[in-house]
């Protein structure tokens, strides 16, 4: 009787795909994490030249557009560099920012002063 308590039914054998404690040493996972890192490298790069606009004080109010300036650019480098993920992070956050900008200014225009 105890050799059959021990031994696992085949029903419930085991899969070791399913296991997910080796997803650390998984180089697809680690160039996942790699590239969220560049995107985000991006979003923040484009926030840095956002705050340059300071210099230029009148173009923050039409900084969906003004950002073409330096977006196009750095845009640029980045894909001669073939750096995708930080393309992409600065297109990600040129949206937002576009988007934000035409809704505040829809608010704007549409309230009553």
């Amino acid at each position: 009787m105890s050799e059959t308590r021990d031994q696992l039914p085949e029903d419930s054998a085991h899969d070791p795909s399913s296991d997910r404690a080796g997803d650390d040493l998984n180089p697809n996972n680690y160039e996942k994490q790699s590239h969220g890192k560049e995107v985000l490298k991006g979003v923040l790069l484009l926030g840095l030249l956002h705050v340059l606009l300071v210099v230029f004080p009148f173009a923050y109010f039409a900084i969906g557009v003004a950002q073409l300036i330096y977006l196009i650019p750095a845009l640029i480098i980045a894909l001669v560099k073939k750096r995708v993920g930080i393309a992409q992070g600065l297109i990600l956050g040129g949206v937002i920012t576009f988007l934000l900008n035409a809704a505040c200014f829809g608010l704007i225009s549409i309230s009553n002063f």
